[in-house]
Parts: structure tokens; sequence; C-alpha cells
């Protein structure tokens, strides 16, 4: 799935795994407002409003979420899903935020020359406060939320889920200038995978563009 980037032509020495895998049975798949080169290569192009790529992968999302086909292993394993988010600041909540002083490692960073202080991310296991690093994995929620003294936390899976479902399909659809069709035919190459998404600069050349990767 090939977001924003006309391989064949500016990262041209790319191209040829995609041709191999092409070849081996891969689809391709290229989401590009303009019918690039790339694009007359692929299975499938879907044109979409430039600038609009955050609100597709959020449609994209939102369908794999109400289809509860969200890998929650890997989201808890391999990703700040689980970490809760401070109301007040924004924050992730720290081990510190409970009173506790970090603890000195010893060990130097040698970028700042500062030594590395040990003040582990706090997480969720059966509704209590938990450091990541005490805490066994498959008990780990990505889900939920806390009291901190008086400052309401959540987690940022439930954070990012709360503003995926903030928008319709329909309203994705219409700003997106894509079909609702698409947008699941999209989400169904995500659930079926593996995928792999090919970023390219054209999508982060606006306003927050980084979010969009």
């Amino acid at each position: 799935m090939v977001w924003g980037a006309n391989i064949t032509d500016a990262q041209v020495q790319n191209w040829h795994h995609i041709k191999e895998a092409m070849e081996g049975g891969t689809k391709l798949v290229v989401i590009d407002p303009t019918y690039t080169q790339i694009a007359s290569k692929s299975d499938k192009w879907i044109p979409v409003r430039p600038g609009s790529d955050t609100l597709l992968k959020y449609a994209i999302m939102r369908v794999i979420v109400e289809r509860g086909a969200q890998d929650v292993a890997y989201l808890r394993d391999n990703t700040v899903a689980p970490f809760l988010v401070r109301s007040d600041t924004g924050m992730f909540v720290r081990r510190s935020d409970t009173g506790i002083a970090p603890v000195a490692t010893g060990v130097i960073d040698p970028t700042t020359g500062q030594e590395v202080m040990d003040d582990p991310y706090m997480v969720l296991v059966d509704g209590a406060l938990v450091p990541l690093t005490e805490a066994a994995p498959t008990h780990v929620a990505i889900e939920g939320s806390y009291d901190l003294g008086g400052v309401a936390c959540r987690t940022a899976y439930e954070l990012l889920k709360e503003e995926i479902m903030s928008h319709s399909l329909e309203e994705a659809s219409e700003l997106c200038e894509v079909s609702v069709e698409d947008i699941e035919y999209l989400a169904d190459v995500c659930i079926d995978g593996p995928v792999f998404h090919y970023e390219g600069y054209g999508p982060q050349a606006y306003n927050n563009g980084g979010h969009t990767t």
C-alpha cells in the first residue's frame, strides 16, 4: 500500500523490490491524488484529496475497530497503546507522578552527559497502576482510566480510539473524496494482511503532516 510516493520515479532504487514482490503474487495499491507512473502499475489506484490522508487512515482504523480486527497483543506489546496519558499535561504517566522519585542508574547518556534516571511508564493491570517494567505483558490493559490524585488519566489507545470513532465513514468519504466502498476495501487489505505501508513525502507536506505518518 503506497501512500503518496511515486517510487518508480522518486525512489527508483526501491522499485525492483515491489516489482519482484508483485511477480510473486503481492498486490499493489496506490493512494495518491495524481495518477502517477507507479499508480499505472498498481492493482488498484485510489485518488485522495490532498492533505486528507490522516482522516482516511482514521476511517480505515474505524472499520478495523468496528470489526474487532485490531491486533491487541501487538498494540499492547509494541506500541504506546497501554500508556496512561494525563488529562492536565497530555504527558504519559511515570512512576514519579505517584510520588516515587526517579532512581539513579549509574549510566551516563553519551548524548546529554547526564545520568540516566529510572522512571518507568505506568500502565493498568486489573485496574491498578503498575510500572511497565514490573507488569506481566499479558495482563496489561490497553483500555481504561485512572484517577491520579484528581487528575483523570486514560490510555493512549483509548484516546486514539475516541478520535477515530468521532469521524463517520460518510464524513471521511466526503472530505477525502474517497468512496465508503474504497475505504472498506482498504480496511479489508489491512485486515487480510500481511500489508506493508510505504509512506511518501507528499502526505507529510502539510500542517501536522508528521501526524499522518
